[in-house]
């Protein structure tokens, strides 16, 4: 039978579809047969049996599309990733000018490690914090340099004036 998935919840791993007749079926996680996450709205392949649905499937090319809107988070989190790792990578290029950057990949890295927390796929995990640590560390060095810059100017007293 031909279906959508309606709605899956993580949580308990079960989730519904509406077949093509409009009936509601139910499942379970363990009968998920294709690779990534079942979501709502994308469209499947299933068998009934006992009223559930068994063997579902994503069907081909359902999930090819990236989309930002909440409905694939593996490739979600991977695109946040990666943003935020360029803007981390391209401020240590942009010296002082580079606080911009650095907050954008802070941002990125943020809703990328956030999004891709409870995935299988890692890879969005792992890629924002990443960037959330070389981001940290720039913003370390950003601040550092405008604190030597404002006191060569004489703007404090240096660095003990902190302590």
């Amino acid at each position: 039978m031909r279906g959508t998935i309606l709605g899956y919840d993580a949580a308990s791993n079960e989730g519904v579809i509406t077949d093509s007749e409009g009936k509601r079926v139910s499942f379970a996680r363990s009968e998920w047969k294709s690779t990534g996450d079942p979501m709502a709205g994308r469209p499947v392949d299933f068998d009934m049996a006992d009223d559930k649905a068994v063997c579902v499937y994503a069907l081909p090319g359902a999930a090819d599309k990236l989309s930002l809107n909440g409905q694939d988070p593996a490739r979600q989190a991977t695109l946040f990733g990666i943003i935020a790792l360029v803007c981390a990578v391209l401020t240590f290029f942009l010296g002082p000018l580079g606080i911009v950057t650095v907050i954008v990949a802070i941002v990125f890295g943020t809703k990328g490690k956030n999004v891709g927390r409870g995935l299988a796929d890692k890879t969005g995990y792992q890629l924002s914090v990443v960037a959330l640590v070389l981001a940290a560390i720039a913003l370390l060095i950003i601040i550092l340099a405008l604190s030597a810059c404002a006191s060569i100017v004489g703007l404090t007293k240096g660095f003990g004036a902190w302590l």
